[in-house]
């Protein structure tokens, strides 16, 4: 796939804690199977090792177990891109979490 490497140049962050976790979501029908591909890269200058910034992925409440304890910069290194492919189907609510 080609992906344009300004892809990769803007980033999307939880900066409180206290406040719930970054949410996307998206109508589309009930029971429909989706491919989900999310594309990353640690461009933060202040993260220079793996271990620093760790997360998870969940897609419509559970979290796959390639999205489980995602370390961009142990994946990739600094400043490289990289995609998470995952395959679901939206629950009877019609909208993909």
């Amino acid at each position: 796939t080609n992906v344009p490497q300004s892809l990769f140049n803007t980033e999307r962050y939880d900066t409180d804690r206290r406040l719930p976790n970054l949410l996307w979501q998206f109508p589309l029908r009930a029971k429909t199977k989706v491919k989900v591909q999310l594309y990353f890269a640690e461009i933060y200058a202040l993260i220079d090792a793996a271990g620093k910034r760790v997360f998870d992925v969940s897609v419509e409440g559970a979290i796959p177990s390639n999205m489980d304890n995602i370390d961009q910069f142990a994946f990739a290194g600094p400043n490289r891109g990289f995609m998470l492919r995952t395959y679901v189907r939206v629950k009877e609510d019609g909208v993909l979490d």
